[in-house]
């Protein structure tokens, strides 16, 4: 869903944190069952040199539109099924809610796709207070005793 990872990739790079994004697609390699024609299990039992593999077996590009709350089941082509939930009326800053949605995925052998979680407090750099100025251009740093010991106190 093109149009649903371009919003997640956007936000994604927009968010001043750790963002995760899963996208579902198949490896240029897919298809690496024993018996699979240029798989490494074929050319390795065919004596075939590894280094001069450079045939990929295409297949067109599939790409789907999945209405919200639609689940989707999309063939792969080693005759699999990926099968596809589209969330819908999802509050994405309910950890627990988002896992239960993992959970129910896991359960029901689906994948949910959209915003799962959203986590909007401060980032780490902010949490910590620490300031835009590089480490090099900021002299000798000293930490007075006491400072010292708070922080070391917090670690013990």
């Amino acid at each position: 869903d093109n149009k649903q990872l371009t919003q997640l990739l956007k936000l994604a790079i927009k968010y001043e944190g750790f963002a995760f994004i899963d996208v579902v697609s198949p490896c240029v390699a897919y298809g690496n069952e024993k018996d699979f024609p240029y798989s490494f299990s074929f050319m390795m039992e065919n004596k075939f040199s590894l280094n001069e593999l450079d045939v990929i077996v295409e297949s067109p590009a599939q790409e789907e539109e999945i209405i919200e709350g639609e689940i989707k089941n999309i063939p792969l082509p080693n005759g699999e099924l990926l099968v596809l939930k589209k969330l819908k009326d999802h509050d994405p800053t309910q950890k627990i809610q988002a896992e239960k949605i993992l959970e129910e995925d896991l359960a029901n052998n689906q994948t949910a796709t959209g915003l799962i979680y959203y986590n909007n407090q401060a980032h780490f750099l902010q949490q910590m207070n620490v300031s835009d100025t590089a480490l090099v251009k900021m002299g000798e740093i000293r930490l007075s005793s006491q400072v010292l010991e708070t922080i070391l106190n917090d670690y013990r």
